[in-house]
């Protein structure tokens, strides 16, 4: 017969056994895993305004705001995406550069219509990031006729008839404000990249 002083140690032997072995497996909570991964670096980008109205045959731009994540540092590639046949948005932020002025362009024979399911998507490597976009396009501008938002605000090329307008973002010397015989409409004197006034 076994004395109860032995049957005590023999259990106190296998208790032991048991919490050294779950501890040596990884159990009691300490997951045993080691480290996490470090977060994946990645993007997204940003778009004002949300939605544009351009004129058949016009331009105007789009402001895009990427924001860099845990890390990330390549550049990036930007292009439309669900755009109509004849809308045409590409451009890239380089790396170390977070915000762009992305034009989008509407070749003269695009219906007008207020186009929905729109977006600006950003690419970079296996990476893609899509920002939803509004995009009226309204009928083409009459005979020298200028929409004064779009040179001041938008900055994007537009023609109306003879005149032209260029970027005013892209002026290489100051601009100036003129007003027509009325008095009534404001607009500012564009310019080539090269820096030569274009008559308006």
């Amino acid at each position: 017969m076994f004395t109860s002083a032995f049957l005590r140690s023999v259990w106190v032997w296998l208790a032991t056994s048991c919490i050294v072995l779950l501890f040596a497996c990884g159990g009691g909570g300490g997951g045993g895993g080691g480290a996490a991964p470090p977060p994946t670096a990645d993007f997204s980008i940003q778009l004002s305004p949300a939605s544009l109205s351009i004129p058949a045959g016009g331009s105007g731009f789009v402001t895009v705001t990427l924001s860099r994540l845990n890390g990330f540092s390549s550049s990036v590639t930007l292009s439309g995406a669900g755009f109509p046949s004849g809308v045409v948005a590409n451009g890239s932020l380089a790396s170390g550069v977070s915000s762009i002025q992305l034009p989008i362009a509407i070749a003269p024979g695009v219906a007008t219509s207020n186009y929905s399911g729109l977006s600006i998507r950003g690419q970079a490597g296996t990476l893609s990031h899509d920002a939803a976009i509004g995009l009226t396009v309204t009928a083409a501008l009459a005979p020298s006729h200028l929409r004064d938002d779009l040179v001041q605000a938008a900055g994007g090329r537009q023609a109306g008839g003879t005149l032209e307008n260029h970027a005013v973002v892209r002026e290489a010397v100051p601009a100036k404000q003129v007003r027509d015989a009325g008095n009534t409409t404001e607009v500012r004197h564009a310019f080539l990249p090269s820096g030569t006034p274009i008559k308006q």
